[in-house]
């Protein structure tokens, strides 16, 4: 007894008050004993549901089908004909607010909810009178004589400081009560109570009767974070004076987590570069957006089910379940609609948060084959215009008709067509705001064009090199254009999913930059120019489903690196967008001849860029997480450090070998 004194002497025991106020008294409290006592199925299914809405915000809800237990243990009284329960409605982390929720019933009447305070009262009472009823044979009595008040420091307490408490308790109580904790489902539920809360709902019913209650809130997506923070063992550095920052965050207790034995803080920072490079082409509408939704309702149900509504111009791609830290995968049962997504998963007894990844692409709403055609069309007219005899120049009668009327086409074609996507997009115009600069680089590259036909110089150069590098720009900004046509097909997007591994993508980045590299091998110097023009077209148009391997990412598994196999795919694209433009104005005009120094290094480059991944992987070898440290994102580093969260740490302790004994989680 005097070993858990001392360690319980670490934490300030809280007061929690009970719930009088809302006509719950303490015998009311141990009723609810009864859900800690027992691995219960009386929740049938838990639904949760995510509408996004266009300003990367959405509308969560989980709905609770349950019914009410028919066993007198667990009635708190007698209200007329019926009777008053306490029920485990859902969990909410410990560091999440309790504001902005609505709850209804199915009735669609409103729900009051019990404070935080009166659910830890609840809580503990109900987790000491468990512990009670799952006494072994011969047990009399439990140490501490306060059980009550060690539950309500772990349910008060933050998620390290609960798991402290948790792990003194498993060493001081008996091993065969232990083993009977866990049987009868109690550990279970004590290790949830260490990084979350119970919210537990008052309600009035019949024994047995099937009720439905929904919890909703509004949330904000969070992008993924750019900044990686290097967190792990902290140990005084061989030269002080070279790393002084090292020794002042070991003097300084808010930088680190001290654990009795071993001191975790952060190391350092790292750029993520897949995260880096989502935020640059998530607004082109060129890359599926991913969110992930923290979840621990797949626990202590008959079946879960989850649900994705998306708005006008999106649709789902893929849903799929793994745990937070990405270390676990489940699968589940997956229906893929136009604007819904639904993933089936039978119940599970799984303890701790999971994540469902949602992916959402371009859908047809919102229109994106315009967006190809405005880009195409207005890169086609740029390459005629290109291609075009110099003598349009000439300053004659008939010249000057035609160039107005040139100059019309090209500012007025451009101007229709993106005032049709615009009206297209609908709903959605901020998170695909992006693709309209797509947009305005063609239109951009037609007014310098017409520009020219009235004799004006706007880039310094000749007419025909300055309706080339307009061509060639307009060109570039249109493949990202086709690439979101293609890939709000579903039947584009199916065979994508086929590519499922790091090495399927390099084995295709591969193929199709070396198909690239022979392409332009054949060419030389007696190639004809309609042979040279339709190589060109060609390897303009393997820029896309290169691009379309780089942004794949969907189609690996959560735990599974891609090897920075979007670099060799993206850098291979650019090349064969680069050669595409020089061989095709060499099509046009036989007096160029920077294709033919450009060609031997062109098929060098493209026999090598599908490699530049590994390479990227080789130089950043060094830099990556040593056996002790992980990589998090800022916040959750901060919530570690302050002990607002253990997520992460069985992992710390796990690499290191070393420390305290394990979260009970």
């Amino acid at each position: 007894m005097a070993n858990w004194t001392g360690a319980l002497g670490l934490l300030s025991m809280p007061k929690v008050k009970g719930s009088g106020s809302v006509g719950i008294d303490e015998r009311c409290e141990r009723t609810a004993g009864f859900y800690f006592a027992r691995r219960h199925g009386l929740i049938h299914r838990h639904t949760e549901t995510l509408s996004l809405n266009s300003d990367e915000s959405a509308d969560w809800r989980l709905r609770v089908e349950f019914e009410l237990p028919t066993d007198p243990a667990a009635r708190c009284s007698r209200v007329g004909d019926r009777w008053q329960f306490l029920f485990p409605l859902m969990f909410l982390r410990k560091a999440e607010g309790r504001t902005g929720f609505y709850v209804r019933d199915e009735s669609g009447g409103s729900v009051a909810l019990l404070t935080r305070a009166q659910c830890n009262s609840i809580s503990a009472t109900a987790a000491a009178e468990a512990a009670k009823r799952l006494l072994p044979q011969g047990q009399s009595k439990l140490p501490p004589a306060d059980l009550k008040g060690v539950f309500a420091s772990l349910c008060a307490t933050y998620p390290y400081d609960a798991s402290v408490i948790l792990n003194e308790l498993c060493n001081v109580v008996e091993p065969r009560v232990l083993k009977a904790w866990e049987d009868g489902g109690l550990f279970e539920d004590l290790s949830t109570l260490m990084e979350h809360s119970v919210v537990w709902l008052p309600i009035t019913g019949l024994p047995g009767e099937r009720r439905v209650v929904e919890v909703g809130k509004e949330i904000e997506l969070t992008r993924r974070s750019i900044v990686r923070w290097r967190v792990g063992e902290l140990e005084e550095p061989k030269h002080p004076r070279l790393r002084p920052w090292r020794s002042r965050m070991l003097k300084d207790p808010r930088a680190v987590l001290n654990t009795g034995k071993v001191t975790y803080g952060r190391l350092g920072r790292r750029i993520s570069f897949p995260a880096l490079a989502e935020r640059m082409v998530r607004p082109l509408a060129w890359i599926p957006i991913q969110c992930d939704i923290p979840t621990i309702y797949t626990r202590r149900c008959d079946s879960y089910h989850f649900e994705l509504l998306c708005p006008d111009g999106l649709s789902p791609r893929d849903v799929r379940l793994g745990a937070a830290d990405g270390d676990l995968k489940l699968e589940g049962n997956r229906t893929l609609g136009s604007r819904a997504a639904h993933l089936y998963l039978p119940g599970s007894r799984a303890v701790g948060d999971l994540s469902v990844r949602a992916t959402v692409g371009v859908g047809a709403g919102s229109f994106p084959i315009l967006w190809f055609i405005a880009g195409a069309l207005t890169a086609a007219m740029l390459w005629v215009l290109a291609a075009a005899d110099p003598s349009l120049l000439r300053s004659t009668p008939r010249n000057t008709g035609q160039n107005e009327i040139l100059a019309s086409v090209l500012l007025g074609a451009p101007a229709v067509l993106a005032a049709l996507v615009v009206v297209g997009e609908g709903g959605i115009a901020r998170m695909l705001g992006g693709a309209r600069v797509l947009l305005f680089v063609p239109a951009l590259c037609s007014v310098f064009a017409a520009t020219v036909l009235v004799g004006t110089k706007p880039l310094g150069e000749p007419a025909q090199a300055t309706w080339t590098v307009c061509a060639g720009v307009a060109t570039a900004a249109t493949i990202p254009l086709v690439t979101s046509w293609l890939i709000s097909s579903p039947i584009v997007w199916h065979q994508l999913m086929k590519l499922n591994t790091t090495r399927l993508q390099y084995a295709v980045t591969i193929a199709l930059g070396w198909f690239a590299a022979l392409l332009v091998w054949r060419l030389g110097a007696d190639t004809p120019d309609a042979e040279r023009a339709s190589i060109a077209v060609l390897l303009l148009a393997l820029a896309v489903p290169l691009l379309l391997v780089a942004t794949n990412r969907a189609a690996v598994p959560i735990e599974k690196v891609r090897r920075y196999v979007a670099v060799g795919a993206g850098l291979t694209a650019l090349i064969c967008v680069g050669a595409g433009c020089v061989e095709l104005r060499a099509a046009f005009d036989v007096s160029a001849g920077l294709h033919l120094r450009l060609e031997p290094f062109v098929v060098a480059a493209l026999i090598l860029s599908p490699f530049a991944g590994f390479l990227l992987e080789a130089a950043t070898r060094g830099l990556g997480p040593s056996p002790g440290v992980i990589h998090i994102p800022p916040e959750d580093g901060r919530n570690l450090i302050a002990r607002k969260s253990i997520t992460y740490l069985a992992e710390l302790r796990g690499r290191t070998q070393q420390g305290s004994a394990a979260p009970a989680a």
